[in-house]
């Protein structure tokens, strides 16, 4: 028998074992160090069967997307803007929920019994009888006063909802800087690769212009190999920025959503000319953020509702006044008519041995408060220096655009006149290349100073919490 019983759990432990239900299969780590965990069967699931809000079909093929489309996809797909807003509305269901804390507490029973009652052990010659009854009672209770421990609670909920309300909002900015930069990642990188195949048609022309003088014997052979040597570096150049166009593309795919990298093509963007413009003072900027910034606000909504659950934990020192009302109504085997019991009173009710432990809630909820202080002072901070870092950042982004516009201007006058000479015998083969070389990097670096500027205000106004989606950059005076 008792071999037998050990076969049946044996055998229990193997079918759980098998379906990944039993306590070894679900519960074991690796052996050590250095040996992966193998997961059973069990453990590995199939990804969420649910299509994206804003799938690539939707899109027209072959259609190239402005900014404006890509952060309406991004905010549409980025998982973190939906958990972000899942927040909020479980935060909004929270705040209803305290609400129930003004309604009465109460309750239906229905209740059957049975008593057997020997009477012969308590009176002589009484035979044994049975006692049947039944019926329903309710009780209904309602909390007067509990010196304002309610109130504060909603209050706490409410400012949690704003929290997370606020925290929303800082969540679409986040993704529309991100997306933006992502976007003129993309951009920039088309554009390098523009330049570079640009570079490669001028070293070619130099590599022309050099086996022309070498047959004609007017260059050494040393001349040519240079020549060829700075061909095949900006053959490099050209497939390296080719590589980084889709390193771009894939990380501006992934941050709104879209699985099908390839198929994702974008309008240029709309730089303006004149690069020079002059925005309100850094000051101006500083305070601005202080007002509207949404993480910053977040904080301060956090620290609110600290302080609002302080207040309600602190009304658990105190006690309570209760008012109830019970009824009863019992039927029995032996009446007709049921008995009816009904009570009404009002309580003050405090129970003295849980004080010591709500005196330590209240203390640790005083913490809580203070470290929320301090987190929106830090908030505070990580503002201010982000608006003053993000500002003189633009404005150093504009200077550096305007030199490398004008650098590129002289890199390629100087391109055109290096050639002309060399092609008349004036100037050497060092002379023609160190000018294709300066060129292309003044392309390298135009291209790179104009991406800066776009980056550079979208940071600024990231900082300054004035980025929403489909609302314009900050006002610009030129």
């Amino acid at each position: 028998m008792k071999h037998a019983l050990l076969s049946i759990v044996a055998s229990c432990f193997l079918i759980l074992g098998n379906t990944g239900c039993g306590p070894t299969s679900r519960g074991h780590v690796s052996p050590n160090l250095r040996t992966p965990w193998t997961p059973p069967s069990a453990a590995v699931l199939a990804a969420p069967q649910e299509a994206p809000a804003y799938p690539l079909e939707a899109i027209p093929a072959d259609t190239a997307l402005d900014l404006a489309q890509i952060i309406d996809i991004g905010l549409t797909n980025d998982p973190a803007t939906a958990r972000a807003w899942l927040t909020a509305k479980r935060a909004a269901a929270k705040r209803m929920e305290t609400f129930a804390l003004y309604l009465p507490e109460g309750s239906l029973d229905i209740r059957g019994g049975w008593i057997d009652i020997d009477a012969n052990k308590t009176v002589e010659l009484k035979p044994t009888y049975s006692i049947v009854n039944w019926g329903p009672s309710t009780s209904v209770g309602l909390l007067i006063f509990d010196f304002f421990g309610r109130e504060a609670s909603v209050a706490a909920a409410t400012r949690a909802l704003d929290a997370a309300n606020f925290s929303f909002n800082q969540e679409l900015q986040d993704t529309v800087a991100r997306v933006s930069r992502q976007y003129y990642d993309l951009w920039s990188a088309t554009e390098s690769a523009t330049a570079a195949a640009a570079s490669l048609e001028d070293a070619e022309a130099s590599l022309e212009a050099t086996d022309e003088k070498f047959e004609a014997g007017l260059a050494p052979v040393q001349d040519v190999y240079r020549s060829r040597a700075r061909l095949e570096d900006a053959r490099f150049q050209l497939s390296e920025t080719r590589t980084q166009i889709e390193e771009a593309r894939a990380s501006l795919a992934a941050s709104i959503g879209l699985e099908e990298i390839g198929a994702l093509q974008i309008h240029p963007p709309s730089l303006p000319e004149d690069q020079i413009f002059l925005l309100e003072t850094v000051n101006e900027a500083t305070a601005h953020a202080l007002r509207v910034k949404p993480s910053l606000l977040a904080s301060y909504a956090e620290f609110a509702a600290a302080e609002e659950i302080t207040r309600a934990t602190e009304s658990l020192l105190f006690p309570q006044i209760v008012a109830a009302y019970n009824a009863d109504w019992t039927w029995g085997k032996y009446t007709n008519n049921p008995s009816q019991q009904q009570t009404a009173f009002a309580e003050l009710r405090w129970n003295v041995f849980d004080l010591f432990r709500n005196y330590y809630q209240l203390e640790e909820s005083k913490m809580a408060a203070q470290e929320a202080a301090e987190a929106a002072r830090a908030a505070e901070l990580e503002t201010v220096s982000s608006v003053w870092s993000s500002w003189y950042a633009f404005r150093s982004s504009i200077e550096q655009a305007r030199a490398r516009a004008a650098g590129l201007s002289a890199a390629d006058e100087t391109w055109k006149l290096t050639k002309a000479s060399y092609d008349a015998g004036l100037s050497d083969i060092l002379d023609l290349l160190t000018a294709q070389s300066d060129l292309a990097s003044a392309r390298e670096e135009n291209i790179r100073a104009q991406a800066n500027v776009a980056t550079g205000l979208i940071d600024l106004a990231h900082a300054t919490g004035t980025l929403f989606p489909g609302e314009p950059l900050p006002e610009t005076n030129k």
